[in-house]
């Protein structure tokens, strides 16, 4: 039996560490992380972050790769060094920035473009820090149902199916945290892409697939709960 809980009370021990010159940009993003949920520290130079950077370990780091002075690139480079297992997202004002095939050189797992949308920037910091922080399990089996989430498969017996990548990404979103609440905003989040967002119509048609394909006709396995979001409650083994 799990205990349900909300994802959003675990984040404040995610430590985000932000570097940006912008005031106005630093100032934005700092608020919106911290009102997600995530522990922030920010500073306007890669220089001020070094100075303390011993002290400054943090789960993933988000860098504006044209900073004054020190770079986000170096930067990223010397943290790396210190802290091999972070994630790093860069951020770049520039469509089509010819520093970002270095920038991603670095170790860095990701970059978004300025001006982005904070609900696609929070999703993506989670999804980092779930790939380097989280267990890599990607093989589930639910009663006589087995889940690849690497190749979006789904085996009952000698039914495949496979599932769309939006209804991977939501299913994921559920089975990484069982039994607990994942909310409509976060699992809408998770299934969007960044040229598209889906509306909350859209989501319940794809819980109502992937129910359909759970044979869940009860609503036991996908519960949902009303203004909140959806929790996973069935019994879920890992598939070594």
């Amino acid at each position: 039996m799990y205990i349900r809980k909300s994802i959003k009370g675990n984040l404040m021990r995610i430590k985000i560490i932000l570097v940006e010159d912008d005031d106005n940009i630093r100032e934005l993003l700092e608020m919106n992380l911290k009102q997600a949920g995530f522990s922030v520290q920010s500073y306007f130079s890669a220089e001020k972050l070094l100075s303390t950077l011993v002290q400054k370990e943090a789960h993933a780091y988000l860098l504006d790769i044209h900073l004054p002075g020190i770079n986000g690139i170096e930067l990223a480079k010397k943290i790396h060094e210190k802290y091999p297992k972070a994630a790093i997202l860069f951020l770049t004002a520039m469509q089509k920035d010819t520093y970002l095939p270095q920038a991603l050189q670095t170790g860095a797992i990701d970059y978004i473009e300025k001006p982005f949308d904070i609900d696609l920037l929070i999703a993506k910091l989670k999804n980092l820090i779930q790939v380097l922080y989280a267990l890599p399990t990607t093989s589930f089996q639910i009663g006589n149902i087995k889940i690849y989430l690497d190749t979006g498969m789904l085996v009952k017996g000698k039914e495949k199916i496979k599932l769309s990548m939006r209804e991977k990404n939501i299913l994921q979103a559920l089975l990484k945290n069982p039994g607990q609440i994942v909310s409509r905003k976060d699992l809408m989040i998770s299934a969007a892409s960044e040229q598209e967002k889906i509306s909350s119509r859209y989501l319940d048609n794809i819980i109502a697939n992937l129910r359909q394909y759970f044979n869940d006709k009860e609503n036991k396995l996908i519960v949902t709960y009303p203004k909140e979001g959806y929790a996973f409650e069935g019994k879920i083994k890992e598939i070594k």
